[in-house]
């Protein structure tokens, strides 16, 4: 089942539009969509394991924001983004904990992945010098039985290094 719960205003004029919304579902299998969503190589490779959401979105004129909870039977993702449709500029971070990647991407190497992600920016060309930041932790890592030790990066397309 799915529920959206809220209201929203003046949808056809963006300078005005506003909103709240509250999410919550639970998805015990949903994979039927994916001949209509995915093409049939990308449908091999993605699996939608039994799941629950539970999020809000705000609507305030240009600026949007919202946040998702996103559970497994062994794992979770919670985010928070803003966008603001004037000028193109977002805000998102991402945590994952012990989320099994295996789980949602089959044909993968991926296990069970412990992580943040930050990216803020401007625009949607990330190597642009000045559109994008982006900073994530991933620890621990395991690719399939295996698990890495303490790994990490942090990447700023804005100065071209990784």
């Amino acid at each position: 089942y799915a529920e959206i719960k809220g209201r929203v205003n003046n949808v056809t004029d963006s300078d005005n539009l506003g909103g709240d919304l509250a999410i919550l579902g639970r998805f015990d299998n949903i994979n039927f969509i994916k001949p209509s969503v995915l093409d049939a190589e990308m449908g091999k490779q993605v699996h939608f394991p039994p799941m629950t959401v539970k999020g809000k979105a705000a609507l305030h004129g240009t600026n949007m924001s919202g946040n998702l909870d996103l559970a497994l039977a062994t794992g979770k993702t919670v985010g928070n983004a803003k966008f603001n449709t004037a000028s193109n500029a977002y805000d998102v971070a991402m945590e994952m904990q012990t989320m099994p990647l295996h789980a949602l991407m089959p044909l993968s190497a991926f296990g069970d992945v412990t992580a943040r992600l930050k990216v803020s920016g401007r625009g949607s060309d990330i190597m642009k010098p000045n559109h994008a930041q982006c900073h994530n932790r991933c620890r621990p890592l395991a690719l399939r039985r295996h698990r890495l030790s303490k790994y990490g990066v942090q990447c700023e397309p804005s100065r071209r290094t990784v």
